[in-house]
């Protein structure tokens, strides 16, 4: 029986009807407290309500019951960060790290916290690894030229807003109204860029304009 609550409170999630979530996984916990995915998706439910505290705790249930749940973890770590608890989150990040090193959303979170913690070339190695288990993320490009554009280096962000651009065509648009990129935003080679196709672009070229 426990089971058809805590399936009804998952579709409720989904749908982002939160409130009628939590009704059936509060069922569901009642009947086996012990499912470690029922308390998780109870967190789910309590952060979109917006009770942070509350889903906190949850996050903790679904851990204590399982130590290897990696997505209450995760979900633990951003909802630390987004309340400004980054070393509690940082913290998190670095557990999962050492059982799924090969995860890049770990590494990718961990270069934001490591810039709020103002640890700046941990952030790039954070990011560079990244990149490493998976460079076809067109975001991680994306933020790396980001990263390089709040140093002004101009070099290495037009590298990684290059191949950003060469993934996925949309971040072109995105950063032509990223406030991160207005120290370039009449450079010629960043207009070339993030204007025309990326492959066909010629930086040589854009220099001679």
């Amino acid at each position: 029986m426990y089971l058809n609550y805590y399936e009804k409170g998952v579709v409720l999630n989904q749908q982002g009807k939160h409130k009628e979530a939590l009704n059936m996984l509060l069922f569901s916990i009642q009947l086996k407290p012990s499912n470690a995915e029922s308390w998780y998706e109870k967190a789910v439910a309590l952060e979109g309500l917006g009770r942070h505290e509350e889903a906190l705790k949850s996050y903790a249930k679904a851990i204590e019951l399982n130590s290897d749940h990696a997505k209450s973890m995760y979900n633990k770590s951003q909802l630390l960060q987004r309340l400004g608890r980054n070393q509690e989150a940082l913290e998190i990040l670095e557990q999962l790290e050492i059982v799924y090193p090969d995860d890049p959303k770990i590494w990718f979170s961990k270069c934001f916290l490591y810039r709020r913690l103002g640890y700046e070339d941990k952030a790039v190695d954070a990011l560079s690894r990244g990149l490493e288990l998976n460079p076809k993320e067109a975001k991680i490009w994306y933020f790396k030229a980001m990263f390089y554009a709040g140093l002004k280096d101009k070099n290495n962000t037009m590298q990684n807003l290059r191949k950003a651009i060469e993934i996925d065509k949309r971040y072109s648009t995105e950063a032509q109204q990223d406030e991160a990129f207005e120290h370039f935003t009449r450079d010629p080679e960043f207009r070339n860029l993030v204007t025309h196709d990326p492959a066909k672009a010629d930086p040589e070229k854009v220099a001679a304009v």
